[in-house]
């Protein structure tokens, strides 16, 4: 089962972050970790209009190759979110 997120990706010819939406499988995350290179980009005004400027960011790391990506939210947030994504099925 896929999971949505907001993914925040960086613009490199602008300097500047943009945002979309991303569906993970929860079975190839191998870690979870605060971003604060994201959090200094919103405090610099870098980030898209309309983001709080409380936001948090996770970056997470995923077992295909070297690929991690970072989303909005704190850490303990992403993971909630991808346990209450985990249903019950019945046979």
């Amino acid at each position: 089962m896929l999971v949505r997120l907001t993914e925040v990706y960086e613009v490199p010819t602008q300097n500047k972050y943009n945002i979309r939406e991303v569906s993970i499988n929860p079975e190839h995350i191998v870690a979870l970790r605060q971003d604060f290179s994201a959090k200094q980009a919103l405090n610099e005004g870098r980030m898209p209009d309309g983001l709080s400027n409380h936001a948090e960011f996770t970056r997470i790391y995923l077992n295909t190759g070297n690929l991690n990506i970072v989303v909005v939210g704190t850490p303990f947030m992403i993971e909630e979110k991808l346990q209450n994504n985990k249903k019950v099925l019945k046979g």
